[in-house]
């Protein structure tokens, strides 16, 4: 038989989505990119990928164990993106001879909008920690703040997008 993509056969979930800055540190003049924050956002599972080889180190009365495990990868095309002009850009899986073009490779997928609104705040509270370790001279409650404002501002612009997309 003849196996056709159809857009509308993949499973629908959620992933987080990984707000991106892109800009030019004129100091050494290359382009660089920083995820400043997670929303939740839905996607279209493509594919699951399994990695073998991998290996978990587990203590237990002393003594290390190793296991062999495998490290579960999910292909998704997000329902919207931001583009790098900061826009919410709507989009379906693009396919071309047989492959999709726009997907990205997540390690975290739901079927439940509320289990991926917790890792969401887990990711961004790793984000947040980071970002206040790497910090000197500014104020941590200001980066706390700017920090919320940033996921507030996306979760907002995602939400009213979504509305107008219903209508």
């Amino acid at each position: 038989g003849i196996y056709m993509i159809d857009t509308s056969n993949f499973p629908v979930m959620y992933s987080p989505l990984p707000i991106i800055k892109t800009w030019v540190d004129e100091s050494v003049g290359l382009k660089r990119k920083k995820v400043i924050c997670y929303v939740t956002e839905k996607c279209y599972l493509i594919s699951e990928i399994k990695r073998y080889g991998y290996v978990t180190l587990s203590e237990n009365d002393g003594k290390i164990y190793n296991d062999d495990c495998a490290l579960k990868e999910y292909e998704v095309v997000f329902d919207r993106r931001i583009d790098s002009k900061d826009n919410i850009q709507n989009q379906e899986p693009d396919i071309f001879n047989g492959h999709v073009n726009n997907s990205n490779i997540v390690n975290f997928l739901s079927n439940s909008k509320e289990m991926c609104d917790e890792m969401v705040e887990y990711l961004n509270e790793k984000l947040l920690n980071e970002e206040l370790k790497d910090n000197s001279y500014e104020n941590e409650d200001d980066i706390k703040e700017k920090f919320q404002e940033y996921v507030n501002s996306y979760k907002v612009r995602l939400s009213l997008a979504s509305e107008v997309k219903q209508k």
